[in-house]
């Protein structure tokens, strides 16, 4: 096991029945969507995943990232991000980078 999962189960321990259930079905279903993602993307892609790429390449080699964005959203500069969220910043969905 390694030393940060070691040291995240210690810290559970410490934790009442409850939210160790908490804890325990929220790492389950982290670890069983990673599962589903690496499934889904070891899988050749479709026909209609393969048209809406063609379609967002153009997009993105027509207008940028303009229409990337969803009107009225603002993207948060790095440093107005909590400082963990900095490290994890543009990773894929479900991705962890533990801290160094």
């Amino acid at each position: 096991m390694g030393k940060l999962l070691e040291r995240a189960i210690q810290e559970a321990h410490k934790l009442s029945d409850d939210e160790q259930e908490a804890v325990g079905a929220w790492l389950l279903a982290e670890i069983e969507s990673e599962r589903r993602w690496d499934e889904l993307f070891s899988c050749p892609p479709s026909e209609g995943l393969n048209r809406m790429a063609a379609e967002a390449l153009e997009d993105f080699a027509r207008d940028g990232l303009r229409h990337s964005i969803p009107i009225g959203f603002e993207v948060p500069h790095e440093s107005n991000l909590p400082q963990d969220a900095r490290r994890t910043a543009g990773a894929f969905p479900g991705d962890f980078i533990a801290p160094s």
